[in-house]
């Protein structure tokens, strides 16, 4: 039987008041009463999606496919309840399903390209996002999804203008959204003083946050540290299971009286490996600590640390009794605000001693040890970062020194051609996994005279052991790195060479310490 226009009005008028449960008691009562309308199935299947119940919307959904296998809208409420439901292989699966009987919708288009996007498939999400773009050329939202994919893959001049075009034409009153956008591309182009002046009109969480990096890279880290927290209220900073924790437990502060805290680890290994140091400050303040981290990086901090504890999961930390929790870089807050406490700060990794002697009776030689890394993942600055490691082609010829690859990744390609030319085995032979053994890669870098480094999280590595490093740095450079110095606050014994658009003269300069201090 078919609804009459009244029974339909009347369920609408409880499905706008949200009350979802009743809203399905009443469709359910016309089902049972014999009524088979397809409009009935479908606004039961969006009431049990809204209610999150998914696989009795899934039900409801599949039965218009069946009833109407040439109705892409049937296909397109189906990705979006896997969607939402957070299963994107079946969500994908539906939309491209959806495009099959019409390619033209929009909607499908834009959806698919904002999976791939947060899948990091930024080829794939751009083909969706353009095809979106040419259905609705007015669309701000594909014209954002495309700003968003070139900065996320370093385009910044691109996405600065795409940013800028949005800004332009879309309504006064969603201008202040895309001033963050517009900003960290003017950041990432070094227009610093333009972005800043940008982002003091902006009161958005993302604004503050980004406004914050300015300031740390200027070196007020007071000021910085007080808007850094804003990170976390964006989404900006990815910190481990903060969602979790967050709702059952209080977040530390030194004024609380708190017996326990637990740290949790944030954005990826190469901070978290720069902001250790500051467990160490926490362990003295004479409370129980638990740190929540990268697995790789358990053996270190239970070498280099105090007294805490290394906890693997999350529930282990809610049995263990933690009654407070703090995200990692927040203690900069407390710890590190001024010059004046990054210098009394005397914290370094310790590597592991058996590992080390291992390591130096396999390479045998005696030679002075130089380590090297050149390449990040990174894809929005590998571009930036990344030095090819045939620009270190002079220092390798000198045969009066050993070299230690330092580099994580299957770089093999490289690194046959370079030593085909050179007619020997650049790097000493050992069998560590410098990526997934932190161990290991921790004892590789102690058994070097001087390590030399693009911005990854070797770099840090290195500075966090204390041993004598060179960054080399490219011309517009991360906030930790500040600007117009060869020193970084966050490791005493490491020196920038910065690049002055090209690598040649800082590598030029890497090889001339190497070779003074060796007196080669």
């Amino acid at each position: 039987m078919i609804l009459s226009e009244s029974l339909k009005v009347d369920l609408l008028k409880v499905f706008e008041t949200q009350d979802y449960l009743l809203a399905e008691k009443k469709a359910q009562s016309l089902v049972k009463k014999g009524f088979s309308d397809p409009w009935l199935c479908n606004i039961l299947a969006v009431i049990f999606a809204k209610q999150g119940k998914f696989s009795l919307a899934a039900k409801y959904f599949k039965i218009l496919t069946e009833l109407f296998p040439n109705d892409h809208e049937s296909f397109f409420n189906l990705g979006n309840l896997y969607r939402d439901a957070k299963n994107y292989q079946k969500s994908k699966e539906y939309y491209l399903s959806s495009l099959k009987i019409n390619p033209l919708h929009y909607e499908s288009n834009l959806e698919l390209a904002k999976i791939f996007f947060s899948e990091k498939n930024f080829d794939q999400s751009l083909n969706f996002v353009k095809q979106s773009h040419k259905i609705n050329t007015n669309s701000i939202d594909a014209h954002e999804l495309i700003g968003q994919i070139l900065f996320a893959t370093g385009k910044f001049n691109e996405s600065l203008k795409k940013y800028k075009f949005i800004f332009e034409n879309c309504p006064s009153n969603q201008k202040e959204n895309y001033i963050p956008n517009v900003a960290s591309n003017l950041i990432e182009l070094d227009h610093i003083q333009e972005a800043k002046t940008l982002l003091n009109q902006c009161n958005l969480d993302v604004g503050k946050y980004n406004l914050s990096l300015i300031y740390l890279k200027e070196g007020n880290y007071s000021y910085g540290w007080r808007n850094f927290d804003f990170g976390l209220k964006s989404n900006s900073r990815k910190v481990r299971s903060i969602s979790y924790f967050s709702d059952k437990l209080e977040l530390w502060h030194p004024d609380k009286k708190f017996n326990s805290v637990l740290v949790l680890g944030e954005q990826g290994i190469g901070d978290e490996i720069m902001y250790s140091s500051l467990i160490s400050d926490l362990i003295d303040t004479n409370i129980k600590v638990g740190i929540f981290m990268d697995r790789r990086l358990k053996g270190l901090l239970s070498r280099s640390l105090g007294n805490h504890e290394f906890i693997d999961n999350q529930e282990g930390a809610i049995q263990k009794g933690y009654s407070s929790y703090i995200p990692l870089a927040s203690l900069c807050k407390f710890f590190r605000n001024s010059k004046d406490d990054f210098e009394k700060n005397n914290f370094c990794f310790q590597s592991d001693e058996k590992i080390l002697k291992k390591l130096i009776t396999n390479y045998k030689s005696k030679k002075p040890r130089i380590g090297i890394s050149w390449h990040t993942e990174s894809l929005s600055h590998g571009k930036q970062r990344n030095i090819k490691l045939s620009k270190f082609f002079h220092l390798f010829k000198n045969e009066n020194i050993d070299f230690i690859n330092l580099q994580y990744g299957n770089h093999n390609t490289e690194i046959n051609r370079l030593s085909k030319k050179l007619k020997r085995n650049i790097f000493l032979n050992d069998n560590i996994d410098n990526k997934n053994d932190i161990d290991g890669l921790s004892a590789k870098i102690e058994a070097c005279d001087i390590v030399i480094s693009i911005d990854n999280s070797t770099l840090h590595l290195a500075g966090s052991l204390n041993k004598d490093t060179i960054g080399l740095i490219p011309k517009v450079s991360d906030w930790r790195w500040k600007s117009n110095t060869n020193l970084t606050p966050w490791y005493k014994s490491v020196q920038l060479f910065r690049s002055d658009g090209n690598w040649e003269n800082a590598i030029l300069k890497a090889q001339d310490y190497s070779i003074n201090k060796f007196n080669l």
